[in-house]
């Protein structure tokens, strides 16, 4: 017993002293939910005022969205809902603009030409357009 008291004891500060290491910096949000959970708990709040302009914070932003008052009720779904659709929007217009088109336009393009890289737009989409050149 007393050999192995030294033992534990080691044992236990090895796990107590990584458990109370700073906290690691918030990282951005990559979904939805997430982003809503960061505005609950008041973080990011910038981006929660220029995606939903008009202020009052996360629970008067998202209570009085639908028409259902301040009575708080689903504030959380309603908030993944609203912000699903403005990542995907935001997601949009960044692929779009970064290519140009979308993914199927260039392919659809590609197989208007002369001599196309693919020979089906299946084909094309499910290789990503990779030998399409730029």
């Amino acid at each position: 017993m007393l050999k192995t008291l030294p033992l534990i004891a080691l044992v236990s500060l090895a796990v107590v002293l990584p458990a109370h290491a700073a906290e690691p910096a918030a990282a951005t949000p990559k979904n939805a939910a997430q982003w809503c959970t960061a505005w609950r708990a008041n973080t990011q709040l910038d981006k929660l005022s220029t995606w939903f302009p008009g202020g009052g914070g996360y629970v008067l932003t998202f209570s009085t969205r639908n028409g259902n008052g301040t009575t708080k009720k689903s504030v959380f779904g309603r908030c993944v809902s609203l912000t699903a659709k403005k990542l995907a929007a935001e997601r949009r217009a960044a692929r779009e603009g970064a290519g140009g088109a979308t993914l199927q336009a260039r392919c659809r393009s590609d197989l208007a030409t002369e001599a196309p890289h693919y020979a089906n737009l299946g084909r094309c989409i499910a290789d990503g357009g990779r030998q399409i050149s730029s």
